[in-house]
């Protein structure tokens, strides 16, 4: 079983590399400042980062968390601090 292909249908080879597959594959210019949370042990940890470097590159304010040891962490006592960070 081809799990790519299970997430998109029959046209996988049409939609491998457009953005509702992936955001990798998107537009970033104009998007608000993010904040990209990510866990060392993360399976899509690389693809995380190459996010935050996309959006950077497009003149994104990122603040780019990498947790140690962690798993998808979501750490919602963090948001004020990247508020107060983000103009």
């Amino acid at each position: 079983m081809n799990p790519i292909a299970l997430y998109l249908g029959e046209r996988t080879e049409e939609y491998l590399t457009h953005p509702y597959a992936s955001p990798l594959f998107g537009d970033f210019t104009g998007l608000p400042p993010l904040l990209v949370q990510a866990g060392d042990a993360e399976v899509l940890r690389d693809e995380i980062t190459l996010l935050a470097h996309k959006a950077t590159s497009a003149g994104v304010q990122v603040m780019h968390e990498l947790y140690e040891d962690a798993v998808s962490p979501i750490y919602f006592d963090h948001m004020s601090a990247y508020l107060t960070a983000c103009p």
